[in-house]
């Protein structure tokens, strides 16, 4: 009888057991390496799931790496895109699983070292180019009349540097010239002595300072002593010139030609110095001085009809306007140290009150609510307050400083309110300095040179101080050591004893020329 078996689809495990031969064998082998396999996967999943660290990638360089550590980006030798690499220990970690890893410590960089101050201003100790300078200052020339000027790069221009340069101030290279960005340029006046033989002229620097460029702005004129700044940065050059000077509105780029001002038009004169006062820009008022003993300063309001800050504020010095002349009232009994003062519309009244108070102002310039002005033949620097009509006055006379003071600056920017002025006619020329309140120091002597010093100016930094010595028509730059600007932090400043008052009250019993 034959014997009957489970159909396949009801085949145990231990029916295996019984199945006789090589088969058996074969199917108990793979049925326990299939299960051995499983578990080994499963056992190594686990242990891999409990120690695995999360990628951290670098905030500063956007790479990653296991431990929060940057490698740069470059290979290493250690990741698994590399087939030398040798294995890699597993990573052990300890404490909360949850918790990010902490980032390896960032060095702070090293900056280079600050450099000291070495600018003493006032003590005079440093000898060289004809000059004695304070200690920490040092100086380079620049141009000498009659010889063309030298470009930085070998080059020279194609006229010859001016004769008794003058009044200057410096100009920043607009960004929409198209040229030279980040320049600036110095504007100085010609005080040529025979008719024509005056103008304006300008030297291009690039934005390390270094000479680029040389050209004539204003010419046939005569005596172009100084002059000033507007707000719009043109360049204002008054004619020192009796009775028939003018004042001149120049561009310092040559966008557009020069032009006689309603100023100087309206009445002819030796005019020196302009300075304007804009903090209220829908009344601007512009100010001249007049260098002659009974020389008024003048005021001059534009007509509100042709003031025009965005369109046209080179025609607010052309229109129609209104002049009038300062005329200083002292306090009784103080030999004019303090008054009050006005403003009239008779020049004449005006020349008598000039002759008396103020005889042959020069430099002007206005900081906020102050208006500075000096006149040398008093050796005095008058502040007049814009807003309460009062003024002081103070001595320049000191122990350096035996000449008479000409023009007057400040640093753009600086609010120390340190007025630079230059020295006219004295044993030696000088550049010196008054602070707020009121010391003087002398930054620079020229025994090597003529005794008038002209055209002190700084650079848009105040990095770069900008002189000439008139007669031999020599011009320098000067710099402090250390690197710093002027206006920046010096050691401690050698000032001089107090001013001298000069004898006003001996000028109050002159006779009084009226013109």
């Amino acid at each position: 009888m034959a014997v009957m078996r489970d159909p396949p689809s009801k085949l145990r495990f231990w029916d295996l057991l019984r199945t006789p031969g090589k088969r058996r064998q074969r199917i108990v082998c793979a049925s326990f390496g299939l299960l051995f396999t499983l578990v080994l996967i499963l056992a190594c999943a686990g242990v891999f799931s409990k120690n695995r660290v999360a990628p951290v990638v670098n905030p500063s360089t956007g790479n990653v790496g296991t431990d929060g550590t940057d490698n740069g980006g470059i290979n290493t030798g250690t990741d698994e895109t590399n087939p030398t690499a040798s294995p890699t220990a597993a990573v052990v970690t300890t404490g909360d699983p949850t918790a990010s890893p902490t980032a390896a410590p960032t060095a702070s960089p090293t900056l280079p070292p600050t450099p000291p101050v070495t600018y003493r201003p006032g003590e005079l100790v440093v000898r060289e180019n004809g000059m004695i300078l304070s200690k920490g200052l040092k100086s380079r020339q620049l141009a000498k009349t009659g010889e063309k000027v030298t470009y930085h790069n070998g080059l020279q221009s194609d006229i010859a540097f001016h004769i008794r340069p003058d009044g200057a101030a410096v100009f920043r290279v607009p960004d929409d010239l198209g040229k030279n960005k980040g320049g600036w340029v110095y504007v100085s006046n010609s005080e040529g002595l025979e008719a024509g033989s005056g103008g304006v002229n300008a030297l291009w620097f690039d934005k390390d300072g270094k000479v680029v460029g040389y050209y004539n702005l204003l010419n046939g004129t005569v005596m172009n002593c100084s002059g000033g700044k507007t707000p719009w940065d043109t360049w204002v050059s008054c004619e020192e010139w009796e009775f028939t000077g003018q004042v001149y509105q120049v561009d310092p780029f040559n966008r557009r030609p020069p032009e006689k001002t309603t100023i100087g038009i309206m009445e002819g004169g030796r005019y020196e110095a302009f300075a304007y006062d804009d903090r209220n820009k829908t009344h601007p008022v512009f100010y001249v001085t007049e260098d002659q003993r009974n020389g008024p300063t003048r005021r001059f309001r534009p007509d509100p009809s042709i003031v025009d800050w965005k369109n046209n504020s080179w025609e607010m010095l052309h229109g129609e306007g209104k002049l009038d002349f300062l005329f200083l009232e002292p306090d009784a009994n103080n030999d004019n140290k303090t008054g009050t003062y006005k403003w009239v519309e008779s020049i004449h009244e005006a020349r008598a009150n000039a002759y008396v108070t103020y005889p042959s102002a020069e430099g002007i310039d206005r900081h906020h609510s102050m208006l500075y002005m000096s006149c040398k033949r008093e050796k005095m620097l008058y502040i007049l307050d814009l807003d309460s009509n009062k003024y002081v006055r103070y001595g320049l006379e000191i122990a350096l400083f035996d000449g008479e003071p000409d023009q007057v600056t400040r640093i753009i920017g600086d609010d120390s309110e340190t007025m630079y002025f230059n020295e006219d006619l004295g044993n030696t020329s000088g550049v010196h300095s008054r602070n707020k309140q009121g010391q003087l120091s002398t930054i620079l002597e020229g025994p090597g040179w003529s005794n008038e010093v002209t055209g002190v100016s700084f650079c848009p930094t105040g990095h770069r101080m900008y002189l000439c010595f008139q007669e031999e028509g020599v011009m320098f730059e000067i710099t402090r050591e250390d690197g710093y600007p002027f206006q920046a932090k010096t050691l401690n400043v050698r000032y001089h004893n107090k001013p001298v008052e000069s004898l006003w009250s001996r000028r109050r019993s002159l006779r009084v020329p009226i013109n």
